[in-house]
């Protein structure tokens, strides 16, 4: 067997540390040189208490700056390409001042690496200057059950500090940086802030050998943070409980139909404000799952195994249930119950009962994803050489199958151009030849009316056959197919399916002088676009046509579709460099788009006249303001093209989202499950405006 064995490649980031003291000389390295740990202020060179770095690519590795040799620098090893968190503590002697990396703080942004990174040295200023607090706390139940958290209200990249409480239940620091500090204190026992604490600051230690006025001075500032904490306990606990407090998403996965849990299912966790950020975990043998130590906000939870399909929790259509992570929320004991996944296969048989390979089978499911009843495709797949297909990995819902195809001779067919007029010979091919297959709707029609529905549930296996019938072939002969360069026209014909242009047809082409003869056409609904080239630029026109009986089509009358040129202007200090402007057929006949260029400029030739709804994608934070137009009429977020003169369309963009938060409650509770569905005032010409959300907490951007 042959062994791969995926190369990692791995750098190392220097660490230079440096003291600075409040005056020239130090007068504090004989008093607290004991207290460094690693190094002493005496040397001028110390360490933090704790300096370690963390990966956020799982399995969330942990890092310490180590020397190879005695004496030589230290440096993190082994780090790979990716994002860091930073964490740091005091020594209890010294405070850290800073910590930088290529002019980034690195207290409050992460260290990212990438490949080929020169590595520069990490930056550690100690200073010497720190103030200490001494104080004393009294809860209830006794103080050895009590725990204090001294937490600094800006915030930082320096974690809140747990102190020692004695069984008297006094607490003291030292090397604490200036600051202004929250200090809140938790009752172990009930895991909670304790809201009957008696917190009280202490003198300050007269037998430090600091600097009095300096010390007193920070110790002011820590004694009115203490009496903001003493006044106003629940805004002020509430709010560091907050920024402390890590919660835990736990549940398990099982069956939905048995309710068997499902070993060994991949669960995701994802934060719906920054999905690059999801966690991953896999449920073990009893289905359970866990995830820890997350911040408060709102989740996507994802699960999926074998023969279940990825679905979202309490997934319905595009709709799911979220994950609501924070105080008083409960977000653990949760069931999720997967799905399994449905199947709809079947066979393909010719009028002699022969299997048909090579067809065209698609899958069209019945859908309010845009607000409007729908049937639109989700899925197409060919048949094989025994004239089988399958779909696979369904959810449920309401299901249509349809079939194009042609018969299997027609491949081999050489066909001549028929001419027209009385006079005109018999035809040569023989009409037990010049066949071809409707497009067919199970369980076996032409007419998209009697279509039948497939219904599908959970773990369904539903089986589809048709049985194909031959029917003459149509003729459409295309007059005028020449221009003045010589070009003929490129005719694209498509089948119109569930009111959607969406099967394309290939008849067979015969030509002569300025005319062109398409056959091998079923009767049915089309849509016929002839796209020509003239001396200067490409032009489309296009039509719908149904066809019961040979015809003929003037090229030259069909009608044309002028080219639409945009520019589009962003308002905001970052240009989206992947934008992407779409124009949707509110009809349901499909849409198109383009990628404006680095000026903003696109141009797109759109196949029909008619009223398209226009969008931006691939932009974050920004939104369509306005939208003006000469050639064409706008209404809110709706263009109506006509398609007879050029269209040049302004797009002006905003930077900038709104951001609507709140809950819905039914009675005291909150109602989980409940879409909430944000709405323009101007509902008809606005529909990219609309949206939605569904969880125990509403929030729409």
């Amino acid at each position: 067997p042959e062994l791969r064995i995926p190369v990692v490649r791995t750098m190392a980031i220097p660490v230079e540390y440096q003291t600075e003291y409040s005056k020239s000389e130090n007068p504090l390295s004989a008093g607290i040189a004991g207290g460094l740990g690693n190094g002493s202020f005496g040397s001028r060179r110390t360490r933090p208490g704790q300096f370690y770095l963390i990966s956020r690519k799982p399995p969330y590795r942990q890092f310490w700056a180590s020397s190879q040799t005695a004496g030589g620098m230290e440096a993190f090893r082994g780090l790979e390409a990716g994002t860091y968190d930073v964490e740091v503590e005091s020594n209890g002697a010294g405070y850290v001042s800073s910590v930088t990396w290529g002019g980034k703080d690195l207290l409050r942004e992460s260290l990212v690496l990438s490949e080929g990174l020169d590595p520069q040295p990490i930056q550690v200023i100690m200073r010497d200057d720190g103030a200490s607090l001494s104080g004393s706390v009294q809860i209830g139940n006794g103080a050895q059950f009590a725990q204090v958290l001294m937490i600094d209200e800006d915030g930082g990249g320096i974690p809140p500090r747990p102190l020692y409480v004695s069984s008297s239940g006094s607490f003291q620091i030292q090397g604490v940086a200036p600051g202004r500090y929250d200090i809140l204190a938790f009752d172990r026992l009930a895991g909670v802030p304790c809201r009957a604490c008696n917190v009280k600051p202490g003198p300050a230690d007269e037998s430090d050998p600091r600097f009095d006025s300096h010390k007193r001075m920070n110790c002011k500032v820590l004694l009115t943070s203490l009496l903001i904490v003493a006044t106003l306990p629940a805004l002020s606990q509430q709010r560091a409980q907050s920024s402390v407090r890590k919660f835990n998403v736990s549940g398990r996965v099982v069956n939905a139909l048995t309710g068997e849990v499902l070993r060994d299912a991949a669960v995701r966790l994802v934060p719906t404000t920054d999905r690059g950020r999801a966690i991953n975990a896999d449920a073990g043998s009893d289905g359970s799952f866990e995830f820890r130590g997350l911040e408060p906000g709102k989740y996507s939870l994802v699960a999926q195994a074998r023969n279940f399909p990825q679905q979202a929790f309490e997934e319905h259509e595009n709709f799911n249930t979220g994950i609501v992570v924070g105080p008083d929320k409960i977000s653990t004991g949760i069931v999720f119950r997967l799905r399994p996944e449905a199947s709809i296969s079947g066979r393909i048989l010719d009028e002699h009962n022969e299997p048909v390979r090579d067809s065209q089978v698609m899958l069209f499911q019945r859908s309010t994803d845009t607000g409007k009843r729908l049937v639109e495709r989700r899925s197409q797949t060919m048949s094989d050489e025994q004239g089988e297909y399958s779909f696979h990995h369904l959810r449920p819902g309401m299901y249509y199958v349809v079939v194009a195809a042609q018969p299997w001779y027609r491949r081999y067919l050489q066909v001549n151009m028929r001419r027209r007029g009385p006079s005109a010979p018999a035809a040569e091919l023989d009409p037990a030849l010049d066949t071809s297959y409707a497009i067919t709707y199970y369980p076996g029609t032409s007419d998209a009316e009697n279509a039948g529905a497939l219904i599908v549930h959970p773990g369904d296996r539903l089986s589809a056959d048709f049985d194909l019938t031959p029917v003459p072939s149509l003729h459409v002969t295309l007059l005028n197919t020449g221009n003045e360069v010589g070009r003929p026209v490129q005719p694209n014909l498509r089948a119109r399916v569930f009111g959607d242009s969406s099967v394309f047809v290939q008849p067979t082409m015969s030509w002569q002088q300025n005319e062109m003869e398409m056959s091998g056409i079923a009767p049915g609904d089309y849509s016929l676009n002839l796209r020509q080239r003239d001396s200067r630029e490409n032009r489309t026109s296009g039509q719908d046509i149904s066809l019961r009986g040979d015809t003929e089509l003037d090229a030259s009358a069909a009608a044309t579709v002028e080219q639409l040129h945009g520019h589009i202007k962003y308002d905001g200090a970052n240009t989206p460099s992947n934008a992407f402007v779409q124009f949707r057929d509110v009809n349901a006949r499909g849409g198109m788009g383009a990628r404006p260029d680095e000026h903003g400029e696109f141009k797109l030739q759109l196949p029909h006249a008619g009223r398209y709804v226009v969008s931006l994608a691939n932009a974050p934070g920004y939104s369509i303001r306005t939208i003006s137009t000469t050639g064409a009429r706008v209404s809110g977020r709706s263009l109506d093209l006509t398609g007879t003169e050029p269209v040049e369309l302004t797009i002006e963009a905003s930077e900038g989202v709104a951001q609507i938060e709140g809950t819905v409650m039914n009675g005291d509770k909150p109602a989980s499950g409940t879409m909430v569905v944000l709405a323009p005032q101007e509902i008809a010409d606005n529909a990219p405006l609309f949206r939605r959300d569904q969880t125990a907490t509403a929030r729409s951007r």
